[in-house]
Parts: structure tokens; sequence; C-alpha cells
């Protein structure tokens, strides 16, 4: 599968003209990894974000002494990850963990960002898809607090 097709097959990518497109795929590619391979570690400079194309990965807040963590997020086929950098921060803000043999599109930052910037019109729904992203693992977690607060009380 073409980088083309990767990337305008996802929702993040609607509103990109072709030529759109074309750009972002000379800044885009496949990225695979193993089961237990790391996409990201908390801190590490933010040069990428992610998209699953196949199998799955976990988003994880590792405690202070290294030894217990967090699932904050299980993503799949179509998920994004790693977009603390392309809202601004210099640092990822999680653990990206594969959970099975991934692949992941992988499209850097800086050329990423300058083209929202050059047309509004995209970064505005590029921003909305984002927003919604966060939200619903917002939502998720949550209801994940909750069931862990009823199961106690």
């Amino acid at each position: 599968m073409s980088e083309t097709t990767m990337i305008k097959g996802h929702e993040l990518f609607q509103s990109l003209s072709f030529e759109e497109v074309e750009q972002v795929s000379s800044f885009a590619g496949p990225k695979h990894y193993e089961k237990g391979g790391v996409v990201f570690r908390k801190g590490d400079s933010g040069s990428h974000f992610f998209i699953v194309l196949e199998g799955r990965a976990n988003l994880v807040l590792p405690s202070a002494d290294g030894e217990s963590q967090l699932v904050v997020g299980r993503l799949g086929k179509g998920d994004m990850l790693g977009l603390s950098p392309l809202l601004g921060s210099e640092r990822y803000s999680s653990v990206a963990r594969c959970s099975e043999a991934s692949t992941m599109l992988a499209v850097e930052i800086v050329p990423f960002r300058k083209l929202l910037e050059d047309n509004p019109r995209v970064g505005l729904h590029i921003m909305n898809v984002v927003a919604r992203a966060y939200f619903a693992r917002y939502i998720d977690t949550l209801g994940r607090i909750q069931g862990i607060v009823d199961e106690v009380s």
C-alpha cells in the first residue's frame, strides 16, 4: 500500500487536496514494530505522530518508580498516537508500546504543522479530529476509573 493511499484513507487527512496528500506522503511512511516494541517514551523529543495501520498498541503512563504503569489507551487500526507534539508540546506525554506486531504510519511533525499553518481550513479540520480523539480517550478513561471506584465501594 502506498503512503498516498494510507494517508487519503484516514479521517484525519480527508480535507487535504491531492497535492497536499502528495506533500504529506513525502514526509510520512510506515514503521514496523515487534510485539513489545516501544514507539516512543514519555519525555522523548516529539518528532512524529503515528496512526496504527495494523496491530495494536497501548498508551501507558509510567509511575515515578518505573515499576507500575497505568494503561490510558488501547489503540487499534486507525487510531492516532503521539499527538502531543502536533499540539505544540516538544515532548511525548506517555509511553506507546505495541501489544502485538504492528505497523504505524509515522508523520513528521514539523512539515505537517507547516502545512496546517499554511491552510487554516485544513488545520481546523485536523485539529477537530485530534480533539475528538482526545475527548474519546478522556471519556473512556473516566469510565474505567468509575468502574474501579464502583468495585472498591
